[in-house]
C-alpha cells in the first residue's frame, strides 16, 4: 500500500526531537513544537479507510519526506493497538508508546536525525513537503504489542 499526504513548511519548524516526529494539519506552529517536520497536511488519520488503518497496523512502514528536490526515509512498525484517531495529528515514535495520534512506532529516526539541508527546506514556508507513505511487507496480523492506551 501506498499514499501521499501533501505539506507545507513553516519557519518555526527546527526539528530537534528526541524520540518522535509529527506530521499535522495544523497551519500554525508555536517554537515549542520541535517534533513538527510539516504543517498544512492534505491527510490524517480520518482521510484513511479502516482499510488502510488496518493495514498500516499489522505492516512495517516506511515514511518518505520530500522537499526542494531532497529526500529523507524512517521505518517504523504498526501494531494492532494503534487506534490512529488524532483529527489532526501522526506521529511517529521511536519508542514504543501508544496513543490516538501515533502512525508508527519502533521507528529507527526521530525529527532530530533529519539532515541540516532537509531542514532548512522544510523550515521556508514558501516549500511544500509531500510525504510518502508506503508498507513494506505484507499485513502481518500476528504483530502483538501491548497498547498503552487505557
Amino acid at each position: 500500500m501506498r499514499f501521499e499526504i501533501r505539506a507545507k513548511g513553516h519557519k518555526n519548524i527546527t526539528s530537534k526531537h528526541r524520540t518522535t516526529l509529527e506530521i499535522t494539519k495544523e497551519k500554525e506552529l508555536g517554537p515549542k513544537g520541535d517534533c513538527i517536520v510539516a504543517v498544512s497536511a492534505d491527510k490524517g488519520f480520518s482521510d484513511l479507510t479502516e482499510e488502510q488503518r488496518g493495514t498500516l497496523r499489522c505492516s512495517a512502514i516506511s515514511v518518505t519526506f520530500e522537499c526542494g528536490g531532497m529526500s529523507w526515509r524512517v521505518r517504523g512498525k504498526g501494531t494492532k493497538g494503534l487506534a490512529m484517531e488524532a483529527p489532526t495529528e501522526m506521529v511517529i515514535r521511536k519508542s514504543s508508546y501508544e496513543c490516538p495520534r501515533t502512525l508508527m512506532v519502533n521507528s529507527d529516526k526521530a525529527s532530530c536525525d533529519m539532515p541540516k539541508d532537509m531542514v532548512e527546506c522544510l523550515s521556508d514556508p514558501q516549500n511544500d513537503v509531500v510525504i510518502v507513505i508506503e508498507t513494506l511487507d505484507p499485513p502481518d496480523n500476528r504483530h502483538s504489542h501491548q497498547s498503552s492506551r487505557t
